[in-house]
């Protein structure tokens, strides 16, 4: 947890080998067709393709995939691969010593709405996501002008938006805190 800028929030953050690269090698590696699965129906990814950062720090952790049948679709495939990324994300959320009320998505993952939506779905958080998705370029830009002296932390207000908001999907939740509690004892 690091405190917030403005003094009045705080921030939960953790490095993590499970985003962009884990899922995009998922995408190529198994393709996008099929129907949507069912929220019972969806395998258990260990996203470590190259080990791990937060909180493990051990570059020998590797990938596996568990609890997959027949039936399964590439589907359902890459909805336990955008689970496996959120799950990293609610572990470092729940080691947080406050819990958050909400998660601010930025980056080129904000340009996929299942992958958002099952970032809420699994930490049971509203997932916001700014309207430019290069905010975290943005905002290192930000501080280093507030770092300069050209400017105010508090004016950082009139350039930070939201685009959209996902809440977590109730038919999806209870379904995704069961595979976390296994994805936890597998991880």
């Amino acid at each position: 947890a690091l405190p917030h800028p403005l003094g009045e929030l705080s921030m939960v953050a953790g490095a993590s080998n499970a985003g962009g690269m884990f899922i995009e090698w998922v995408r190529r590696t198994i393709g996008t067709g099929g129907p949507p699965p069912e929220p019972f129906d969806v395998p258990i990814w260990v996203p470590y393709l190259r080990g791990e950062r937060t909180p493990f720090n051990d570059p020998s952790l590797r990938a596996s995939l568990h609890d997959l049948h027949l039936g399964q679709t590439p589907t359902a495939l890459m909805r336990a691969a955008y689970e496996a990324s959120a799950f990293v994300a609610r572990r470092v959320i729940e080691a947080a010593e406050d819990a958050p009320t909400r998660i601010v998505a930025s980056g080129g993952g904000t340009y996929n709405a299942d992958w958002i939506q099952a970032l809420a779905d699994c930490t049971k958080l509203p997932v916001d996501v700014v309207a430019v998705p290069e905010g975290a370029a943005y905002g290192a830009a930000w501080n280093a002008r507030v770092g300069a002296g050209l400017d105010e932390m508090s004016a950082s207000t009139r350039w930070v938006r939201t685009s959209r908001r996902h809440e977590p999907d109730p038919a999806w939740t209870s379904q995704c805190d069961e595979r976390f509690q296994r994805w936890t004892d597998l991880a």
